[in-house]
């Protein structure tokens, strides 16, 4: 669900039309949220919001953010089309990075209804947190970091010694049903306030229906270097790797002023990180001052499946659901009889219009405290016993398995050239999960999978296992957050290894490591997609989610999808230490060849 599409969002804007009273001393009843605000504009507060430290990552977040709300609201609104185009135009040079993404919208669906609701930085809750269906987008208020980002850019290293408060000038531009918005913000931080102008009133019309939003922000001196256009190639080279019914068009143009390109050393690492490397595509032999384009085609067409009616009340926990009702917007509160809001529930619609439920949110909200309570603790006990919980995720795609298999397939090969190209080498493996939690009264279902392609020399010393992970089909600036953390020490053999911590854990488990011998599995393109409406967040961070309810299902996906790919040994290339790999000799019929396939064969079913 993107922050402009439509039904089902609910945002707290408890003053959404603020004038000039407001720039007073905060009142002891308000200052939480001006001090909550005010997260959006220091380098610590983003970093506690949205768990991204490292500088250069926050210009891939805005990428990222902007890519995720328009893929769910094509997915959502123009379900069947196989001619939507998202366009994403970069350029950067010295001082400033300029990004532009645009997504079709030739039906011209309005977009954009709440801007007050969407930029209230006093709002708490983004609607991609309180709604449980699957959509991209982690953070939820994006839109409004994303505005704040240029003014928090300046001050990065604020140390008190100005009165004068600097402002960031340009404008985060929005075009779409045909016209053009500026929004301008500034921020007081003595005061703890800020103001969002340009939310109402056009500043011109734009030849086109479709959605578009541009945002320019500086580029302080410390990310300079870390900011070339390989970082930002790379990622969206991966962006679309998962999504395989849209055509992506990026155009990156670097103008900066930096001579050449130098790889900065990889940092530590976890243990369980040292065991394969995340490696990411390089651009070789071109110059960083200069404009390049990447292109991905729709390899069909946007799946009709119902798959954004699955919000069900089965997912929340009675806090949870209460949260949501009295968190509404007060245009909302208003105007939203709460047989309305029940609907949007997935057991609504076995729900009764009544005089309890035909009233507005502002009435059972104006209701004594108890009262209130035991209305909202009977509208979320009528949604239980309407439905029994789901036991199968509908999906935004295929759910044929070789078909979403030659999708992704397809996609991987527009990030490397030298796969394997027998289709039937590949390993995929699609898992149906349902998590329940009996104490918090919480079921629901989710998906994983995971395809593996062998590249197609072995021996070569370039050819190590290279993982890429997603969920929600969205893939993370930030590398750690697509690696499934957690302890797998449930789901794995006692002693064998130690504890996991991540996938990469896991895979070292099968076979998947660091080529000591030939026992290792052939090096692969590893690949790997949780899909879940919901997602608890792991410790403050809203950009990591807790794994723990799927670990289970990723161990059984990895081990069934490990059974496919052969050893070194198997196939009869032999080895005894790292350094003979590459010059390795391959047996293709004879003792070592079966000694491979027996040794495969017992790990495969008795894990030896």
């Amino acid at each position: 669900m993107s922050e402009y599409t439509e039904d089902g969002e609910f945002h707290l804007d408890k003053n959404s039309d603020k004038d000039q009273s407001e720039f007073l001393p905060p009142t002891p009843e308000i200052s939480s949220y001006r001090k909550h605000s005010m997260d959006y504009f220091t380098r610590d507060g983003v970093i506690l919001r949205t768990g991204f430290s490292i500088l250069r990552d926050w210009f891939l977040l805005c990428i990222r953010e902007l890519l995720d709300n328009a893929v769910d609201f094509l997915t959502r609104k123009y379900q069947g089309a196989d001619d939507c185009i998202i366009t994403v135009d970069i350029f950067k040079d010295d001082n400033t990075f300029r990004l532009k993404v645009k997504n079709s919208n030739y039906n011209d669906y309005e977009v954009f209804r709440n801007k007050k609701g969407i930029f209230n930085f006093e709002g708490r809750y983004g609607s991609k947190q309180d709604l449980h269906i699957i959509s991209r987008g982690m953070l939820g208020d994006a839109q409004k970091q994303i505005l704040a980002f240029g003014y928090t850019l300046i001050h990065l290293n604020d140390d008190g010694s100005e009165f004068k408060e600097k402002q960031w000038e340009q404008p985060l531009i929005i075009r779409h049903n045909g016209k053009e918005y500026k929004i301008y913000l500034k921020v007081d931080m003595a005061r703890q306030i800020e103001i969002v102008s340009g939310l109402d009133e056009a500043t011109g019309e734009v030849p086109h229906k479709d959605t578009e939003i541009e945002l320019i922000v500086p580029i302080p001196n410390e990310v300079r270097n870390d900011l070339n256009r390989e970082c930002i190639e790379n990622f969206c080279k991966k962006y679309p790797l998962f999504t395989t019914d849209i055509t992506f068009k990026f155009q990156i143009t670097d103008n900066s002023s930096y001579g050449s390109i130098q790889a900065k050393p990889e940092p530590a690492q976890k243990p369980d990180s040292q065991i394969l490397k995340l490696i990411p595509l390089t651009v070789a032999g071109e110059s960083p001052r200069a404009t390049i384009g990447i292109e991905y085609n729709a390899l069909h067409p946007i799946s009709r499946e119902p798959w954004y009616k699955q919000n069900s009340v089965h997912s929340y926990t009675a806090e949870e659901f209460k949260r949501r009702l009295v968190n509404m917007d007060s245009k909302q509160v208003n105007e939203i009889p709460i047989y309305d809001f029940l609907i949007t529930y997935r057991e609504g619609s076995n729900i009764r219009k009544t005089a309890d439920n035909d009233i507005s949110a502002a009435e059972l909200l104006s209701l004594p405290g108890r009262e209130r309570d035991k209305r909202i603790e009977d509208y979320y006990t009528q949604l239980k016993t309407a439905l029994p919980p789901p036991e199968k995720l509908i999906l935004p795609y295929t759910t044929n398995k070789q078909e979403r298999k030659s999708a992704l397939i397809g996609r991987c090969n527009c990030l490397y050239d030298n796969l394997e190209k027998d289709k039937s080498k590949a390993s995929y493996r699609a898992i149906y999960g349902k998590y329940e939690d009996k104490t918090k009264k919480v079921s629901y279902p989710y998906f994983f999978e995971i395809l593996a392609i062998p590249f197609d020399n072995p021996r070569s010393a370039d050819n190590n296992v290279t993982f890429i992970g997603a969920i929600n089909y969205s893939i993370s600036p930030k590398t750690d957050n697509s690696l499934f953390e957690c302890d797998y020490s449930k789901y794995i053999p006692i002693g064998q290894y130690s504890v996991p911590r991540n996938i990469l854990g896991v895979l070292h488990v099968f076979g998947f490591h660091d080529y000591a011998n030939d026992s290792a599995k052939l090096p692969c393109l590893i690949v790997a997609n949780l899909v879940t409406p919901r997602r608890d967040p792991d410790g403050q961070e809203k950009s990591r989610i807790d794994v723990a309810p799927f670990a289970g299902t990723i161990v059984e996906a990895i081990r069934k999808m490990s059974s496919d790919i052969k050893s070194y040994r198997a196939v009869g290339i032999r080895f005894s230490k790292p350094s003979e790999r590459r010059a390795a000799t391959q047996v293709t019929s004879g003792r070592g060849l079966l000694e491979g396939v027996l040794s495969d064969y017992l790990q495969k079913n008795h894990w030896l």
